[in-house]
Parts: C-alpha cells; structure tokens; sequence
C-alpha cells in the first residue's frame, strides 16, 4: 500500500510539473549553431503570420476597426534570437492561428534609419531584441515580452498581458 501511495505521488507529482506553465529558458547561443539561426530569414512569404504592412497609424486605425489589438515585433537583422523566434515560434500553429485571430501584426525593423523604424522603437523604450510589444488602438503600451521563448510561453504571456490590462482597450 505504502508503495502504491509513492508510486501515485511521484507520478502525479511529475505530471504536475509538466502541466505547470514553468518556463525553461533556452538562450540561442548555446542551442543553435551559428549558421542554422543566421541562414533564416522570415518574410511574408515564408511566415503564416499576417503582417499588416501600412506602418503603426494604419495599424492602429485597422486594429480599432476590426476591435483587435495591435501586435508589433521589434527586431533587428543580426539579432539571432530573433531569426529563432521567426523560425519556430511564428511557425508554430497554435502561435501564428491565436494571433492572426486576436491582433493587427506589425514588424518593425529596429534599425532602420531610413522611415523612422528605429525612432519608434526608441520612443516606445525598446532596447532589447526580440521585442515582442501588445498595444491598443489609441497606440499605448498594454505590454511587452523581451528575448527568446518557446511559442507556448508567447501565447500564455499574450493572453496574460490581455487579462491584466483589459481596463486600457
């Protein structure tokens, strides 16, 4: 009997630990080579993610039409974690269908100087990439989700960052 009661606490206790929403952060560097992170670009093409492309205005103008939020991905070209996030969190199924259905998706390059990309990315505060950013319609921060994580961990942090500031839509 004692053995049964064990064997059922250490199963249940296992099976509790993996369904806890416990985050092991995996850093790029040390889990992917150099040329399988730089090689990958996503583009619209390659991506299921909707980008909008008429900038932060027209996104925002589309997003209170559609009663949406405003998805915005801050990256930079030589950010590996961002490559990674391209390839595995915005092609992950249950990512890309949750946000396609819930946000206006925009990508903002912060480095380019050229149309003001990078002013942006300064005047909202980003200083770390990959910045993924959830703004209302009126343009104001509802919250943001800085470095690499799993598609799992974007999704319950989006819907988190919905729950808890739902009083600024």
């Amino acid at each position: 009997m004692k053995r049964l009661l064990l064997l059922i606490c250490l199963l249940g206790g296992v099976g509790m630990v993996k369904g806890q929403a416990q985050v092991e952060y995996v850093y790029p560097d040390e889990a992917f080579s150099e040329t399988e992170v730089v090689e990958y670009k996503a583009t619209e093409a390659t991506s299921p993610l909707q980008f909008f492309d008429g900038g932060i205005p027209a996104a925002l103008k589309k997003a209170k039409e559609e009663r949406k939020l405003v998805f915005v991905d801050f990256y930079a070209d030589w950010c590996k974690p961002c490559k990674v996030i391209e390839k595995e969190a915005f092609t992950d199924p249950v990512f890309y269908t949750y946000v396609n259905q819930n946000y206006v998706v925009v990508k903002i390059f912060g480095d380019n100087f050229d149309n003001g990309d990078m002013k942006y990315a300064e005047d909202m505060g980003v200083s770390i990439y990959p910045t993924l950013m959830v703004l209302n319609s009126r343009g104001e921060e509802m919250g943001r989700v800085t470095g690499y994580n799993t598609a799992y961990t974007y999704v319950n942090e989006l819907k988190r960052i919905e729950r808890y500031s739902a009083y600024k839509r």
